[in-house]
């Protein structure tokens, strides 16, 4: 078997609006709107090099819970934690996306395994690594 990662699925609270900052912050494509009714959700499919993120908006959300906003809370939860985006200059994209406004829960960091990265949210507070390429 050849197994190959395919998407990562999120759900927000307002389709439209966070479609259009993944697109405006990051560069993805929109493949496609899609609905399911009997599920009481719209969600799309976008598209980052051979990423897909499917964004799903359900009719009854529920914001984000308190523990789950902040990486160290969050990392004693069983579950996933978030997803990383990366760069070649992490340092440009940092500088680029805080011009952009975009909200940052760390500085430009270096981690253990000499990565340069830095955390940052979504307009519902969902965690994304910003992660310099090797």
């Amino acid at each position: 078997m050849d197994y190959q990662f395919h998407h990562i699925a999120i759900s927000v609270s307002d389709l439209e609006k966070s479609s259009h900052w993944y697109k405006e912050m990051f560069g993805f494509e929109e493949l496609g709107i899609f609905e399911r009714k009997d599920l009481d959700v719209r969600f799309k499919h976008l598209k980052l090099g051979s990423l897909i993120l499917e964004i799903f908006q359900s009719n009854n959300f529920q914001s984000l819970p308190e523990y789950r906003k902040e990486l160290k809370d969050d990392l004693a939860v069983v579950g996933v934690k978030h997803f990383g985006i990366g760069v070649k200059d992490a340092q440009n994209a940092y500088l680029d996306l805080k011009g952009k406004g975009v909200e940052f829960t760390t500085e430009l960091l270096t981690g253990a395994s000499g990565m340069n990265y830095a955390f940052l949210k979504d307009p519902d507070g969902i965690l994304i690594e910003l992660s310099e390429l090797r």
